[in-house]
């Protein structure tokens, strides 16, 4: 390599290969007439415009020069890189020792997964509140309970599975053994039985016979439509069943002139009783959906999950006393389905009744607690300790704290001293968990890390990567 080539062709020597500056690119052979070459083909109009000697020229190839960390900087080998990530976790893992024996109150969220090699993970992530009123979620990493102060454990989130819902075996019947909590369970806000299954069969009939056959698949393609694609559905995937089937509503026409044409027969398309269960599904899907993403984030107080089934509760009756004078303005599909006049509301009010119930049941032990944590002046709740009752009403004719009511750090400015009850119940709801939204997301990021590319990460190195990479 001649030096005088990074002046006049802006190439550089980088471990006995010859590197292009301004393209990056490399020559076969460390000889004059290539780099020549290259650089007049490639980069012609550079010379024209910036000629060899001339100021400009002078300061552009100092400032390329000043880039030759690009090409020459080290590669860390794969030792270097597991080591650093472990070094990283432990210090992570020490400090999430150090907040759990700080913290006052903390609660648990379960979810269990499976890697790409079908080993089952269970995550568990948990929330801690501080004295200041602070809150912080982490990764608590897959390890048993034992050494962690259980007395602490306010509350625990899971899915409901089985596992963790035993009333004998299960994770929350042995921590009842020894603690008192309360256990959350979103998965049945969405509960299947809901679920019309004499729609939901055909649906995935027709569309799993379309899209099983590349061929048949393809003459969907030309539907003038954006969106002209048929979803698969994955009961895994809890916003499935929504997206289905308003993908193939959209596409009912087509769907049925396709199958025409292929000689399929499907009744159910033609059935005008069918087709207003399919879209009545369709509108109550579209409107659990939309509930279920109002729960889901990081942060999110247990309060605000309560509005929003609330919330949802008080739509459901206004949306049957609608259904029962045949007003369809909340069921957009229903309505471009048939004519006011053509169905028999009383079907549909029948079915909404059951998700009515279903919600009523969810939340009902601490409701009154979180909303007279929330707004403690207006608020009234019931208490049978002569403790607790002394100090509600202390505060509520506190005039000082009266005046902060609207504050939002109020719990903080309460003193601890002279409300010790109630800000200790403060600091409990504070810390709970309102769904398993971190271990979803957690197990999006395990499927990332552990792909086929890298299934031979073992589990104490998927962990050290999760905690790092979360």
């Amino acid at each position: 390599f001649n030096a005088e080539w990074e002046e006049s062709y802006c190439f550089i020597d980088n471990k006995g290969k010859c590197v292009c500056l301004l393209c990056g690119g490399t020559v076969a052979a460390l000889k004059k007439h290539n780099v020549e070459r290259h650089f007049q083909t490639n980069h012609g109009s550079f010379d024209i415009s910036h000629p060899l000697k001339s100021e400009l020229r002078k300061l552009i190839n100092f400032l390329l020069s000043a880039q030759k960390s690009v090409f020459t900087r080290q590669v860390l080998s794969d030792n270097t890189v597991t080591r650093r990530i472990h070094t990283i976790s432990s210090n992570m893992q020490t400090q999430l020792k150090d907040d759990l024996e700080i913290c006052d109150w903390f609660s648990l969220q379960f979810n269990e997964s499976t890697d790409i090699l079908d080993t089952e993970q269970l995550a568990v992530m948990v929330r801690m509140e501080f004295s200041d009123f602070t809150v912080k979620e982490e990764l608590l990493k897959l390890l048993p309970m034992k050494g962690m102060p259980l007395y602490k454990l306010s509350v625990i989130t899971t899915d409901g599975a089985p596992a963790m819902m035993g009333s004998t075996n299960g994770f929350i019947a042995l921590c009842k053994k020894k603690i008192c909590l309360i256990s959350l369970s979103t998965k049945k806000l969405c509960a299947s039985k809901f679920f019309l299954f004499n729609v939901m069969n055909v649906i995935i009939k027709i569309i799993n016979s379309i899209r099983a056959k590349p061929l048949q698949h393809a003459l969907l393609e030309d539907v003038d439509d954006k969106q002209s694609d048929l979803i698969l559905h994955a009961e895994v995937r809890w916003l499935s069943k929504g997206k289905v089937l308003a993908r193939f509503l959209s596409l009912r026409e087509e769907i049925k002139e396709f199958l025409k044409s292929t000689n399929q027969n499907f009744k159910q398309l033609e059935d005008s009783s069918w087709l207003m269960d399919l879209a009545f599904l369709a509108d109550i899907t579209d409107k659990l959906n939309i509930l279920n993403l109002e729960l889901q984030g990081k942060d999110k107080h247990v309060a605000q999950m309560i509005g929003s089934v609330k919330s949802f509760k008080a739509k459901l009756i206004l949306w049957m006393s609608h259904m029962k004078t045949k007003s369809l303005i909340y069921f957009p599909s229903m309505k471009k389905m048939v004519c006011d006049s053509d169905f028999n509301p009383s079907l549909f009010v029948i079915r909404i009744q059951p998700l009515l119930e279903q919600f009523k049941r969810d939340f009902t032990i601490i409701e009154p607690v979180v909303a007279f944590l929330v707004n403690p002046f207006t608020s009234q709740i019931e208490v049978r300790t002569e403790e607790v009752e002394l100090e509600i009403l202390d505060l509520q004719n506190d005039i000082v704290l009266k005046s902060c009511a609207t504050d939002e750090n109020f719990w903080n400015l309460v003193d601890r001293k002279r409300f010790p009850a109630l800000k200790n119940e403060a600091y409990k709801i504070k810390s709970y968990f309102g769904s398993t939204y971190l271990c979803k997301v957690l197990f999006s990021t395990m499927n990332f890390i552990k792909s086929k590319y890298r299934s031979r990460l073992t589990d104490a190195h998927l962990d050290y990567c999760l905690r790092t990479g979360i």
